[in-house]
């Protein structure tokens, strides 16, 4: 496993931005790296210890699932030509 700098890290996560699907890498990373990152991040400090992240591990078909519950709500419950479009896009990101 490779090593980040604590500095370089805090960086990193400090100027974060959301990238578009194009610039994503669709690696799956190792399994046990994830759960040793949510471990890591459960220790954070946090306060009055009221733990409020919440993380959630998903297959193929739970992230299909969840592209297409936010394409719905990018939707809309009057959806125009627009929102649709929208849509149809969140639903292929994810």
């Amino acid at each position: 496993m490779e090593f980040i700098d604590p500095l370089h890290l805090e960086n990193i996560i400090q100027h974060r931005r959301t990238i578009g699907p194009k610039l994503f890498n669709p690696e799956t990373p190792d399994h046990n790296v994830v759960v040793d990152a949510i471990n890591i991040a459960r220790h954070a400090p946090n306060h009055h210890r009221t733990e409020p992240c919440r993380f959630y591990l998903l297959d193929a078909d739970r992230i299909r699932r969840v592209g297409q519950m936010f394409g719905e709500q990018v939707r809309g419950t009057e959806p125009t030509p627009d929102s649709i479009a929208r849509g149809e896009k969140k639903t292929k990101e994810w």
